[in-house]
């Protein structure tokens, strides 16, 4: 495969989000406007902590997965809301936001601190913890539905904003971020 980028991530227990992908995709199929969005893969629910670069040797590899593996997994991660990432002022990406006991900003500046990519983009930006859900694709159109959208969601996560969703796992992935939903393979 060719890469555009390794990152480690937190694994989501993805099943628990399966009804809200359902419910909201039906909702886009009864009106016709399936293709104002985009999910984000729902097997590969996460929160991003850290990114690399394209090409990362095993060395390098095994690495990062030492590192991963001395890091104390033993907390919970829950979803607290929704939000929105604005580009251009239009609203384009959806996520969620999370709470836990242990600041993710903390696991991300320990592998900030001990990797240093700063040669990699994403990793100057600033560091907001958060759960892709979807792509808005056309924000004309989704501005028409986003009352009905936003009440199906608000609904669907008083289901599951009191379980933990973290798999209490953390991995490095290998990404090809040219494929239009991302072609992402646990190394």
């Amino acid at each position: 495969m060719i890469t555009t980028s390794y990152f480690v991530w937190a694994e989501l227990k993805s099943e628990l989000f399966s009804n809200l992908y359902i419910k909201i995709h039906e909702y886009l199929k009864k009106n016709n406007i399936e293709n104002i969005i985009s999910f984000q893969n729902i097997l590969s629910l996460h929160i991003t902590f850290y990114y690399f670069e394209n090409w990362i040797n095993l060395k390098s590899q095994k690495n990062i997965k030492n590192f991963i593996n001395n890091i104390n997994l033993d907390f919970d991660i829950f979803i607290d809301s929704f939000k929105y990432f604005w580009s251009n002022k239009e609203k384009r990406i959806w996520y969620f936001y999370w709470k836990s006991e242990v600041d993710l900003l903390w696991i991300r500046n320990n592998f900030h601190n001990h990797f240093k990519m700063i040669n990699v983009d994403d990793n100057n930006l600033e560091f907001i913890p958060h759960i892709t859900f979807l792509r808005i694709l056309d924000s004309t159109i989704y501005e028409n539905y986003k009352i009905d959208i936003e009440n199906i969601i608000s609904w669907e996560l008083t289901k599951i904003k009191e379980k933990n969703i973290f798999t209490h796992k953390i991995f490095l992935y290998k990404v090809n971020s040219s494929f239009p939903w991302q072609i992402q393979i646990k190394i």
